[in-house]
């Protein structure tokens, strides 16, 4: 879960809890605490009794199921799948060694590949406001120096490759 400050700078302070406290408590739940214990914690009459001169805070969520379509409601990332791939070997199979019939290995994996639609991942990326003027759409040439006789190479948008491309078309 982003930070209090993350929210903040973003400009979704405290959306969609109530306030800094709510956010810290959610996030501590969160992080800390099953579903069950959860809903018993929100339900303790601890919450809502004074202290002395000190209120107890009430969260805007009273139970776990509340609290987590608050939780369901923030920003998610796109949806990743796992593929079963089958690697091959290193070591040639000589038991298959018959006329044409080369390319059987021994000592092949089988191995998690996990994939994202890339178009949903890059609108992910393009339309999150955490990243809101800091994507680079164009090609920079940058320099160490006043004179730009010497390139500094540290971004994608800062190399020759993508100056070509989108400079050529």
């Amino acid at each position: 879960m982003p930070t209090h400050q993350e929210l903040t700078s973003l400009g979704l302070l405290d959306s969609p809890f109530e306030d800094c406290e709510e956010w810290e408590l959610a996030q501590w739940l969160i992080n800390n605490v099953n579903q069950r214990a959860t809903d018993e914690f929100l339900k303790l009459q601890l919450l809502t009794m004074s202290f002395k001169t000190r209120t107890c805070m009430r969260p805007s969520y009273q139970s776990n199921h509340t609290f987590m379509k608050i939780v369901d409601s923030l920003m998610t990332s796109p949806e990743w799948r796992c593929e079963l791939v089958y690697t091959n070997g290193d070591v040639k199979d000589i038991r298959h060694d018959q006329g044409d019939d080369e390319g059987h290995t021994i000592n092949g994996k089988e191995m998690e590949l996990w994939v994202c639609n890339p178009v949903t991942c890059i609108r992910e990326l393009i339309g999150n406001p955490a990243f809101n003027g800091n994507i680079a759409y164009a090609p920079e040439k940058v320099y160490t120096d006043c004179h730009g006789t010497t390139r500094w190479y540290d971004e994608m948008w800062t190399g020759d490759w993508w100056w070509e491309t989108q400079v050529s078309t």
